[in-house]
C-alpha cells in the first residue's frame, strides 16, 4: 500500500513516498521567501517543479473548461515547449539557439491580422493580412529604420516603392529624384545600366 509521510521542521514541511523520496518540498528558510518544490527536495525558486540532478522532468498541466480540453508546459532537451491536448507541440522555444518554432500561423492583433504559416507542412510559406475582419482588403506595408514607409504590396496585387496608393503591378515613385532602376551584370565583366523617368523639360524615358 502507498502512503505518503508527512514531517516538518526547520527547513519547512516535506511530503514523502512511501520510498522515502520527496513528493512536494515547503522551504522556509528565508524570513522573506517560501519555495515549493514539487519532485524537488531543494526548490530554488517560488514553484520549482522536477529535478534535473535525477533526470526528472517537471510538467506543469493546465485543464481547459472544456470537457478533455487542456495545456502542458514541459521541458524537453534545451527546449521549452508548450503542447496541447493532443500531445502536438504548439510552440517550442530553443534555449541553446535562442530560436522559437510555431507549429501553426502565428496571429496578431484580430481585426488586422498578419500571419505567419508553413502550408499544410509544405515548404510553401505564406505572409499575409487579411485586413479588417471579413473585407479581405490588407494591404502588406514594409517599413526600414526610422523613415517609415518604404513598400506596399495592395490586396490588389499592386506593388508600390515609394508609392503608398500603387495603381500597377510594379508602381515607382520618387518625390525628390528622377525614378531610376538599375541594372547590375557580372557575366563578362561588371556591367550596369539604368532606366531613368525624367520630368525636366518634357517626361522622358531613357
Amino acid at each position: 500500500t502507498n502512503k505518503v509521510h508527512l514531517s516538518g521542521g526547520s527547513a519547512g514541511l516535506i511530503l514523502q513516498n512511501s520510498d522515502g523520496s520527496n513528493s512536494l518540498t515547503i522551504d522556509t528558510n528565508s524570513a522573506f521567501t517560501t519555495n515549493v518544490g514539487i519532485q524537488q527536495s531543494n526548490p530554488q525558486n517560488t514553484l520549482h517543479l522536477g529535478d534535473n540532478t535525477n533526470a526528472t522532468a517537471g510538467t506543469l498541466r493546465l485543464d481547459s473548461f472544456v470537457a478533455s480540453q487542456f495545456w502542458q508546459f514541459e521541458c524537453g532537451t534545451n527546449t521549452l515547449n508548450i503542447k496541447d491536448y493532443n500531445a502536438t507541440s504548439i510552440i517550442s522555444i530553443n534555449g541553446e539557439t535562442n530560436a522559437t518554432t510555431f507549429a501553426g500561423s502565428v496571429v496578431i492583433n484580430s481585426n488586422k491580422t498578419l500571419a505567419l504559416k508553413n502550408v499544410d507542412n509544405t515548404n510553401e510559406f505564406q505572409l499575409f493580412n487579411e485586413g479588417a475582419t471579413g473585407s479581405n482588403n490588407g494591404n502588406l506595408v514594409f517599413l526600414a529604420g526610422n523613415v517609415g514607409e518604404r513598400m506596399r504590396l495592395s490586396a490588389a496585387g499592386y506593388l508600390g516603392i515609394g508609392s503608398q496608393n500603387p495603381t500597377s503591378l510594379l508602381h515607382l515613385k520618387d518625390t525628390a529624384n528622377d525614378v531610376q532602376i538599375r541594372l547590375d551584370s557580372t557575366s563578362g565583366g561588371t556591367q550596369s545600366g539604368t532606366i531613368t523617368y525624367s520630368q525636366v523639360g518634357q517626361n522622358s524615358l531613357v
